[in-house]
């Protein structure tokens, strides 16, 4: 229960938790706004002070705090507050504001919540109270300003208060309390794996997002590691190493090392024989390929063929021999319009090859080889479809 006195009146104001300082850079000029910035960023956080009127004409400069006995208590005049200036929004908060009477002597608690302070004048009282009645905080305070306290009054409101039902909080400002309570286990467990070192690279999270921050003016790059929490710091420096390797040798390797056409050569430990062999090999393997290209030129200048390359030259070797062994498919079909022209004989000779070679294997079969060399194909055919046909 808070009690008021007289003279030696106390009281703690619960206040919302400051905010923690933000350091000012101060102004890039000289002169009053930079000297005012680096003022700013000496500045441990929020000041708490009291304003008031000031004092009157007087040649006791000692006697200030007009006390009764004191030579000068006339001099006195009330009214002021107590006040919070925030430097890094220039923000001020009035905490207490007095019409009469005046805030002496505030002590901030060291968790920045509380703030202690003494106050003589009746109506400084009233407004604190009024403040607290408005909180619901009126039934913790005991009214005793003076001797002048109705003693009565005094001993009913303590009965009053003692004889109070117990308070209860409802159902729903209790699940509003677990939720809070939760959420903050919740933000502590954060914190407490947001600043732990992993054991690995030895930094924790904190650490890791204030270097990232450091890089952020370059493009993002997405990168996939396997396995990322079994690498450590060793992993990570000859990472590094790789990269910067990476980086000298991306003009002759190319951005895409994966379309080089060394990739995928492992052989690091290549003897001085085996390296001039494989110059050989290569040097020939260009040689083709520059009299493979002459070629490919040619038929796709001559035959209006698809652009070639190395991977077609197979099908393409193929398919020349054919057509130079072929009594049907001579290169003279390898224009569009030919092609086009000889394709639907070419269908119709298929569909009578599936009737024709069947036939001759099985004349094979049961007849000796040379038999079809006695028969004149064109002959047969003529017979069989004019003099034998009815």
């Amino acid at each position: 229960m808070t009690v008021f006195r007289t003279l030696s009146f106390f009281l703690f104001v619960l206040l919302p938790a400051l905010p923690a300082p933000l350091r000012a850079d101060g102004a890039a000029g000289g002169g009053e706004d930079a000297l005012r910035g680096e003022m700013l960023a000496e500045l441990p956080g929020p000041i708490l002070y009291v304003s008031r009127p000031q004092y009157r004409p007087d040649h006791h400069n000692t006697a200030t705090m007009f006390q009764k006995g004191e030579i000068n208590p006339g001099s006195f005049e009330g009214g002021g507050a107590m006040k919070v200036w925030f430097p890094e929004t220039d923000e001020v908060k009035t905490l207490l504001e007095l019409s009469e009477g005046i805030v002496r002597d505030p002590t901030v608690s060291f968790d920045g919540k509380k703030v202690l302070f003494v106050s003589e004048k009746q109506a400084a009282l009233n407004v604190v109270f009024d403040k607290l009645k408005k909180a619901g905080l009126a039934d913790f305070c005991l009214e005793l300003h003076s001797h002048k306290a109705n003693k009565r009054a005094v001993i009913e409101e303590l009965n009053r208060t003692l004889e109070m039902p117990k308070s209860t909080v409802s159902a729903s400002a209790q699940e509003e309390i677990r939720q809070k309570q939760a959420a903050q286990k919740k933000l502590d467990t954060y914190a407490a794996a947001l600043h732990q070192k992993r054991e690995k690279i030895d930094k924790s999270l904190y650490q890791l997002f204030e270097l990232y921050s450091a890089e952020r003016s370059f493009p993002a790059l997405k990168i996939v590691l396997r396995d990322i929490q079994n690498k450590g710091q060793d992993y990570l420096l000859k990472a590094v190493k790789l990269l910067e390797q990476y980086a000298e040798y991306t003009s002759s390797v190319g951005l895409n090392y994966r379309k080089n056409p060394w990739y995928g050569f492992t052989n690091l430990q290549i003897t001085y024989e085996a390296r001039n062999y494989l110059k050989a090999d290569l040097e020939t393997l260009a040689k083709g390929y520059r009299q493979l290209k002459s070629t490919a030129d040619g038929l796709c200048a001559k035959y209006d063929a698809p652009e070639l390359n190395y991977s077609y030259t197979q099908l393409w070797r193929s398919l020349l021999s054919f057509a130079a062994d072929s009594d049907v498919v001579t290169p003279s079909l390898m224009s569009r319009e030919a092609f086009n022209y000889v394709l639907p004989y070419l269908d119709g000779m298929k569909k009578q090859s599936r009737i024709i070679v069947p036939t001759r294997d099985h004349i094979l079969e049961s007849f000796d080889p040379g038999v079809l060399s006695a028969f004149d194909g064109k002959e047969l055919f003529t017979k069989l479809t004019g003099q034998f046909s009815s």
